[in-house]
């Protein structure tokens, strides 16, 4: 008597096809794809240079000066929260943010040191400082030398190579007027003293003078300085 086979494939002989499954989708949102997320805001702009006196005006220079001379500047960098950073710029032309910068680099804490850096050029710099023209200053105060032909160059200490380079190093940039924690404390033996801190503000101000003392700068811009200082 015939028998009727039947064919099994795997466990299962209803269907060869996988198991369905059910997406659920909250009310409201479609079941479509997420939308993308917001761009990021813009980065914020730099802080421009804080507490300068709206009061007081700077000197009257003008855009051209005579032939042979340099425009020097006042950079001002934003030291919020702190004071500002100061120090001069000698432009290598009047239009030009590239040139050479005299500051007193350092802090309170440790002490300041001249430096120099030779063909810096702010528009390639992370933080661009603001500029405030001084004067234009007498070409027989400079040299070829202090352009190093062209090349970038940090000098601590500086090193002068010009008759305003020199000035300006004569003034010796202030010492250590911060005392940390681990130094002496005040005891009957040592009193407390009373310490006025000096900065890069109080360099600039004192080789303004300097230079002013020289005839290398007017006395506007030693009284400007003064008046601005923090």
């Amino acid at each position: 008597m015939p028998v009727n086979q039947r064919t099994h494939s795997g466990s299962n002989s209803r269907s060869n096809s996988p198991p369905k499954t059910t997406t659920h989708t909250k009310p409201g949102t479609g079941g479509g794809a997420r939308p993308p997320p917001p761009p990021p805001p813009p980065a914020p702009a730099p802080r421009p240079a804080r507490n300068i006196s709206r009061t007081v005006e700077p000197p009257d220079v003008k855009d051209a000066g005579p032939a042979g001379y340099l425009l020097l500047s006042l950079a001002i960098f934003n030291g919020y929260p702190f004071k500002d950073h100061w120090g001069f710029f000698i432009h290598t032309s009047a239009a030009s943010k590239k040139g050479i910068f005299l500051h007193a680099a350092g802090d309170v804490r440790h002490g300041f040191t001249f430096e120099i850096k030779r063909n810096l050029d702010f528009t390639k710099t992370s933080h661009e400082p603001t500029l405030i023209k001084l004067q234009w200053v007498e070409g027989k105060y400079f040299s070829t030398d202090m352009w190093n032909r062209g090349e970038y160059v940090v000098e601590t200490p500086g090193s002068p190579k010009c008759g305003f380079e020199t000035i300006a190093k004569g003034v010796a940039p202030p010492g250590k007027t911060l005392n940390a924690v681990d130094d002496l404390a005040p005891s009957a033996t040592n009193p407390p003293q009373r310490i006025t801190q000096e900065n890069c503000q109080t360099w600039v101000v004192k080789a303004s003078a300097k230079l002013c003392e020289k005839e290398v700068l007017s006395r506007d811009v030693v009284n400007y300085l003064q008046q601005i200082k923090q």
